[in-house]
C-alpha cells in the first residue's frame, strides 16, 4: 500500500520539495506582472531558500545555469527565450533541468 505524502511536500523526481518553495518559484514564474524580471537579488532570494548544507558546487552549479538568465522575464516566453539563447548545444537540457 503507498502512504500519501505529508501535506507540504511535494515529489519531483524522486526527492520530495518543501510546497513553499515549489509554489514561491512558480509564482515568480507565472507572475501577472510580465515586465518583472530576474535580478542578481532573486538569485540570491533563490539561493537562500535552497535547503541548509547545500554544496558548494551545486551552488556554483546554480550560479553556472543562472548568472546569465539576469534580466530575462520571469515568464515562460522569458525562460524559452533565455535556453534559446544558449550555445551549448545538448548541454542546453542542463540548463532546462
Amino acid at each position: 500500500m503507498v502512504e500519501p505524502l505529508p501535506s507540504k511536500q511535494v515529489v519531483v523526481g524522486s526527492s520530495p520539495i518543501s510546497r513553499s518553495k515549489n509554489l514561491a518559484l512558480d509564482s515568480l514564474v507565472n507572475s501577472p506582472k510580465s515586465s518583472q524580471k530576474f535580478t542578481s537579488s532573486t538569485l540570491e532570494e533563490f539561493l537562500a531558500s535552497r535547503a541548509s548544507g547545500t554544496s558548494p558546487k551545486t551552488i556554483a552549479v546554480y550560479h553556472l545555469a543562472l548568472d546569465n538568465f539576469v534580466g530575462y522575464p520571469l515568464s515562460p516566453e522569458g525562460i524559452n527565450a533565455y535556453l534559446n539563447s544558449l550555445t551549448c548545444g545538448n548541454a542546453k537540457h542542463n540548463y532546462y533541468r
